[in-house]
């Protein structure tokens, strides 16, 4: 029968499970942002880049632990001592590398410094947790820790995958929304349209009119961040003042934006499966 310990220390890795899937999920949007970025020629500096890629390798040290963990193998200790020092490493870095440029910046760094007090705290848990003997053992058959390692790469594949993976979108998904009669903008159209507009999403109901949200297409999150980050680029663009000077200044960043945007046309007809329809924007 389990103990006490042994309970929490489940509960402990199922948290950060669901906070190594969270910051998977993260980086897959800050990795779309980058990519379009580097489309309007505007590439990201490297050390942005660099921090991209150690936060990734860190949230899957994150959600490896917790599997591990929850399988209260002796292994979880290994994990959660190379995450603490990879974060630890990380913020050393950081503080000198990547200084906050403005107040959002510090708050963000102060709430990574605190997370990274409480993991901390859990890895010295972990640890007393192996000390005490509430794990297994290490001696236990070698098949076992290989067991126990294909579960973790198992999990860390299945939270990519679930996070990449194209969600149903087709004509059959929005012949239930018309049956229920819901409001066109919940209803998930036959027919799409493509078409940037400002302060608006850049997905319309061709058949209504009606703005769709990205979220809603059962699209793959990495199109659906794309498409986000493609329409952040041109709401960016928008001049309050003077709306009819908004768009953008210059040439270069005009043709890269047309030129994702026709990718992202090809990559919707790859997943959706109704008719799309192109705004004059994108002709």
């Amino acid at each position: 029968m389990l103990t006490v310990s042994q309970f929490a220390a489940i509960a402990v890795g199922a948290f950060y499970v669901f906070a190594g899937v969270v910051v998977m999920r993260a980086m897959a949007l800050d990795r779309a942002m980058n990519e379009l970025l580097a489309a309007l020629n505007d590439p990201v500096a490297p050390k942005e880049l660099l921090r991209s890629r150690v936060m990734t390798v860190g949230a899957f040290l994150t959600l490896a632990g917790g599997v591990a963990l929850m399988l209260l193998s002796p292994l979880a200790a290994l994990l959660f001592v190379a995450n603490a020092l990879w974060q630890g490493g990380y913020l050393l870095w950081a503080e000198k590398a990547l200084p906050p440029e403005d107040d959002d910046d510090a708050r963000g760094r102060a709430q990574t410094k605190n997370a990274f007090v409480v993991y901390l705290a859990a890895t010295s848990f972990v640890v007393w947790l192996v000390v005490q003997g509430q794990l297994r053992a290490w001696s236990v058959p070698a098949t076992v820790h290989l067991i126990d390692i294909g579960i973790m790469i198992a999990g860390c594949g299945a939270a990519w995958a679930f996070i990449h993976a194209p969600r149903r979108s087709n004509r059959e998904s929005a012949e239930p929304a018309a049956a229920l009669d819901l409001p066109d903008e919940e209803a998930v159209p036959v027919r799409l349209r493509l078409a940037p507009e400002w302060n608006c999403s850049p997905l319309w109901n061709a058949d209504t009119g009606a703005p769709v949200s990205v979220y809603r297409l059962g699209l793959s999150f990495d199109l659906a961040d794309r498409i986000e980050a493609w329409d952040d680029a041109w709401q960016a663009t928008y001049n309050e003042a003077d709306p009819a000077s908004g768009g953008f200044q210059e040439e270069a960043a005009r043709l890269a934006y047309m030129a994702e945007g026709r990718a992202i046309v090809e990559a919707l007809r790859g997943e959706w499966r109704g008719e799309l329809e192109i705004g004059d924007l994108l002709r």
